[in-house]
């Protein structure tokens, strides 16, 4: 076996004494269920280029170097406690940790690989230690999610100029937002975060394409957003009061600056509430714009205030023509995720309703 150069075992289990050798041609070493708690000591892992364990025993990696690898991923280790020191590791390009419950500390050198593409890092509940700093310029995706521990997010040292797509999962790491590239993001992904607003100045991401921040439950004000945004969505978002840009995407989308809008969701938004005139509505409403807001909000209509106040179950096309309304029902029909169960709302079906309110 000392020639193998590629190991891949799925679903594969191994018993007796732990694990003594691997060859050190190895380029590719992919082992779920991995039966020992540390790498053979005598394995040379200079020629690695793929290390991956799923679901594995491994407790730590140990003190070998990783010089030519380029992907790392450890998804489900149990018993990690520790990713080590990877300085020796500059060819590395992905690194994925996921689901390692017993993790606490991720090495400082990780922070300063410069050839970095993806940093992946997800429901790691003990997880405190991570690098202070980051000079990661060739970093295109972060994702740090669920890993409540991690309080503080390290000195950005250098411009993330090339940062597509961030996410931050029910973190509170929200400050790193404030040190992206203007020019860059794509995909901005803050699901379950605790924030109460967003930086006043989202426009700047003139390239974001994609906003999640469902069950933000603490969000109240969604700021304007850039051009280029296709898709919106804020499900959850109880205490969503204001979305400066709704009204004009819904009742005057050709004045809204938001022409390539595909996707708004704001289901569950109880407290969202627009202004909007009773004279000009649904103008330029494109034909693949999905709107999906079924109980989500009320409108109030200017000069009605007070009548609106009285009653917060007015529907949304109550007041409109019987065309429009047509129109807005059509619209809905072949829109939303639950385009099914609308569609048999509107043909009288109270099962589907009682489906469909449940999952609303």
């Amino acid at each position: 076996m000392k020639k193998l150069r590629l190991f891949i075992s799925h679903g594969a289990r191994f018993r007796g004494k732990p694990l003594k050798y691997l060859p050190n041609e190895l380029r590719v070493l992919v082992w779920d269920n991995y039966p020992s708690q540390v790498l053979p000591p005598k394995f040379v892992r200079n020629q690695l280029r793929v290390f991956r364990m799923h679901n594995s025993l491994i407790k730590e990696l140990g003190g070998g170097e990783f010089k030519k690898l380029t992907r790392m991923e450890l998804t489900g280790c149990n018993e990690l406690r520790e990713i080590s020191d990877l300085s020796s590791s500059s060819n590395l390009k992905e690194l994925d940790i996921l689901d390692c419950p017993k993790l606490v500390k991720v090495h400082k050198s990780v922070g300063s690989l410069g050839n970095l593409v993806s940093l992946i890092v997800g429901r790691c509940c003990e997880l405190r230690s991570f690098p202070k700093s980051l000079k990661l310029r060739s970093l295109k995706q972060l994702f740090i999610s669920n890993c409540k521990r991690l309080k503080d997010f390290p000195e950005i040292e250098c411009e993330m100029e090339n940062v597509t797509t961030l996410s931050l999962h029910s973190t509170d790491l929200f400050s790193i937002l404030f040190d992206c590239s203007d020019h860059g993001l794509k995909k901005l992904y803050l699901r379950g975060m605790n924030i109460d607003m967003l930086p006043s100045d989202m426009a700047r991401f003139v390239r974001l394409t994609r906003l999640d921040l469902d069950d933000c439950k603490n969000l109240r004000e969604i700021p304007e957003l850039p051009q280029n945004i296709k898709e919106i969505s804020a499900r959850g978002c109880r205490s969503l009061e204001r979305f400066s840009q709704l009204p004009k995407i819904l009742w005057q989308f050709n004045e809204s600056g938001l022409q390539d809008l595909k996707e708004v969701d704001v289901t569950g938004c109880h407290n969202l509430v627009c202004d909007v005139p009773k004279t000009s509505m649904f103008q330029g409403y494109p034909a693949d714009l999905r709107v999906i807001e079924y109980c989500g909000f009320y409108p109030v209509y200017m000069n009605d205030e007070e009548e609106a106040a009285k009653d917060k179950s007015k529907m949304l096309y109550e007041g409109v023509d019987s065309n429009l309304e047509s129109h807005w029902e059509r619209k809905r029909k072949y829109s939303s995720t639950f385009g099914t169960q609308i569609s048999s709302l509107e043909d009288g079906n109270d099962d589907a309703r009682e489906e469909f309110d449940s999952k609303v």
